[in-house]
């Protein structure tokens, strides 16, 4: 069982909203992708705020080779949930 430090983060609709939206732009405003762009929206915030608390950790408890790398769209814009062929 996870500690009540170790809580999920939940973003909240206003972040997702404005992330999924960033995306939106991002691949062209494609129509009919809003829920893949909102599930990857979510996705990604999580992963920021995991990253983010990792960073947070006092130094005893990281190790160099661990060490998070920064948040950034350009680094995965998309993450593949399919393959297309």
């Amino acid at each position: 069982m996870a500690k009540s430090s170790e809580k999920e983060f939940k973003p909240n609709g206003a972040e997702i909203a404005a992330l999924a939206y960033q995306l939106f732009e991002q691949e062209g405003r494609p129509h009919g992708r809003d829920v893949e762009h909102w599930l990857q929206a979510e996705v990604l915030l999580k992963i920021n705020a995991a990253q983010r608390r990792k960073e947070e950790l006092p130094s005893s408890s990281k190790t160099e080779s661990t060490t998070p790398q920064k948040f950034s769209l350009k680094q995965n814009p998309r993450p593949t949930l399919y393959s297309k062929n």
